[in-house]
């Protein structure tokens, strides 16, 4: 089911977050499709997805909003990569020489220090724990996660 997007902060950086990814050649270039999880069913979206000659396939989330010292206000984002490694890498011909991996470490070098051009004017870093391998089964799972700094006077 389709729905409507809420709109607020932490939508503005999430649509940020997949714009970029969406325009950037290297996701052209590996066939990659960029989904977001404010877009109704996103499980679907992914299965279908993986399934239709796509082998990697980027899900950005919210993971939360949280104030830090001195009242900083930062948006935790999450990138999934998934990969379907059987039909990326298990077949005579590759779809693709991208991985999940390697799609997961481009997602960090496009935005590590990076600012938004428009408001909320997030500064974005790479997390502490920026990059895990979270399942392996039935598709490859990397999870890359980022912060967007807000700044302190935050008008919602």
């Amino acid at each position: 089911m389709e729905r409507d997007p809420e709109y607020g902060v932490c939508r503005l950086v999430q649509e940020h977050f997949q714009s970029v990814l969406e325009s950037s050649p290297h996701t052209t270039n590996c066939g990659a499709v960029v989904i977001s999880t404010d877009e109704g069913d996103y499980e679907t979206k992914l299965a279908v997805a993986l399934a239709k000659h796509r082998s990697l396939c980027a899900m950005i989330s919210i993971g939360g909003l949280s104030r830090g010292g001195m009242g900083v206000w930062s948006v935790a984002v999450e990138v999934a990569v998934h990969e379907d490694v059987v039909r990326s890498r298990g077949s005579n011909r590759q779809t693709t020489t991208w991985t999940a991996l390697r799609f997961a470490e481009m997602v960090i070098a496009t935005f590590h220090e990076t600012r938004m051009s428009d408001a909320p004017f997030a500064n974005i870093t790479v997390d502490a724990n920026a990059l895990t391998l979270e399942q392996e089964s039935p598709s490859l799972l990397y999870r890359v996660r980022l912060n967007a700094g807000l700044g302190a006077n935050l008008v919602f």
